[in-house]
């Protein structure tokens, strides 16, 4: 039996937009379904794209290579809000990125069943977790957006189809910030307020009507 996506949920479009154009070709060396992931001109959900504009546009506004986690406002969003993931990208142990859910949207947490806040990736995902695990390390290692189309296997509901976008955001800002950096010494040396090291993924999800 197929359960109807969630009422607000919005169709794909028939094509990318114009400014979603980033393709992939520095990424020979990673298997095609991760390249396509990648290559932003395959993207044509209408949400989707809505976030990736958003994201653009802060891009454009920052003075980093990446957008930092500051410049996010919730009211600009609150459209996508309900349907976001915010993870937070934590120190790296051995070879394994480790991430941690610091926001669930409302909506996904109502499918999911439980709030995701606090949940390391393979408390969420489970069984899935290695295949989530290669995308997320995709926007991170290389600090761009990704894309991909899944079920929600991992909740046991895969009756639910969607797609998703993850968004990588610098935590720069924020650590200079609570150093005092800020309107003072730059740091620019410190690995550790390296302005292009994503500190956060945002992934924004779209069912898809079936």
């Amino acid at each position: 039996m197929t359960a109807e996506p969630h009422p607000t949920a919005l169709p794909a479009t028939p094509a990318a937009t114009p400014n979603a154009t980033t393709g992939a070709e520095d990424l020979d060396h990673l298997p095609l379904a991760l390249r396509h992931g990648a290559d932003m001109g395959r993207l044509a959900d209408r949400r989707l794209l809505r976030a990736l504009d958003w994201w653009r546009g802060l891009a454009a506004q920052s003075a980093f290579p990446l957008p930092d986690r500051l410049q996010i406002e919730p009211a600009a969003i609150t459209d996508l809000l309900p349907y976001c993931i915010l993870w937070d990208v934590l120190p790296q142990q051995g070879e394994t990125r480790l991430y941690r859910c610091r926001l669930a949207g409302t909506i996904l947490c109502e499918i999911y069943g439980r709030d995701g806040r606090g949940l390391m990736l393979h408390e969420m995902f489970g069984d899935d977790t290695a295949r989530m695990q290669a995308e997320l390390d995709v926007a991170v290692a290389h600090a761009r957006p990704f894309h991909a189309e899944h079920r929600m296997t991992w909740a046991k509901k895969d009756f639910y189809k969607y797609r998703r976008i993850l968004l990588p955001f610098t935590h720069r800002a924020a650590a200079l910030r609570q150093a005092g950096g800020l309107g003072g010494d730059p740091r620019v040396d410190d690995p550790a307020y390296d302005s292009g090291r994503v500190g956060l993924l945002m992934n924004v999800i779209s069912f898809v009507p079936e």
